[in-house]
């Protein structure tokens, strides 16, 4: 796993427990701790809050920048990334919702913080060459014209877009045929820099963990995120 800097980073940082939550507030980040006994598993993910919606025109932008962002990073490609998660027992999987984007793994809780330097190098340092751009756009491209046949999914996007029309919410999260291949390599660059880069996220792990142990330990590879503000919510749009 790629090397992490020790737990000192998150000294002093403001620390509050609400219910089961311990909360760490870094300048960089939101360290949110749950503990689930039980199980010797520990979930950890980094997740970042939209600030805004994809453009219409490129809608599908924010999932093909998570999904190619899986396929290398730093110094591994997706071999190399596979590899290094299944060493500690899990694998890496990309998320786009209408409201958030990020990346998360499960993995055993001893290797909670090697997983989560893992992760900040996906979130921090992925390459986003333009051959692994291109191939997760046809294959998103393909998974769009197939939603026509789904049962369950496509009535659900027909009525988004009723109730939303061609912006915001009333677009699918994994775009359509013709806004996909609209989306440049470097589009996708710009709103990595712009839609994850620049945004404060959230580090969230829940499993058998202690909790002040765990919040140090994600503090130590977190830590160095450069200073940002909390988000605000998303514009509201109108139904």
């Amino acid at each position: 796993a790629a090397p992490h800097p020790a737990a000192t980073p998150g000294r002093g940082a403001p620390v509050r427990r609400e219910a089961d939550v311990v909360h760490t507030a870094l300048p960089g980040a939101d360290v949110l701790i749950r503990r689930k006994p039980g199980v010797p598993l520990a979930h950890v993910g980094i997740y970042v809050p939209r600030r805004e919606l994809d453009p219409p025109a490129q809608a599908g932008l924010g999932a093909l920048t998570v999904r190619s962002a899986v396929r290398a990073a730093g110094e591994l490609d997706a071999g190399g990334l596979a590899f290094a998660f299944e060493r500690l027992g899990g694998t890496l999987s990309p998320a786009a919702l209408s409201d958030w984007l990020g990346f998360g793994t499960s993995v055993l809780a001893e290797h909670l913080a090697d997983a989560a330097a893992l992760l900040q190098l996906v979130y921090a340092s992925p390459r986003l060459d333009e051959a692994d751009v291109s191939r997760e756009r046809s294959l998103m491209i393909a998974e769009a014209e197939q939603v026509a046949d789904d049962m369950f999914r496509y009535p659900f996007q027909l009525a988004f877009a009723e109730g939303f029309g061609e912006e915001g919410y009333g677009l699918p999260v994994g775009g359509l045929p013709h806004t996909l291949p609209a989306i440049t390599t470097a589009d996708v660059r710009a709103w990595h820099g712009r839609a994850l880069r620049s945004v404060r996220p959230v580090v969230i792990a829940v499993g058998d963990l202690e909790p002040e142990q765990a919040s140090a330990a994600l503090a130590g590879v977190f830590g160095g995120e450069p200073a940002r503000p909390a988000t605000g919510p998303l514009a509201a749009l109108e139904w």
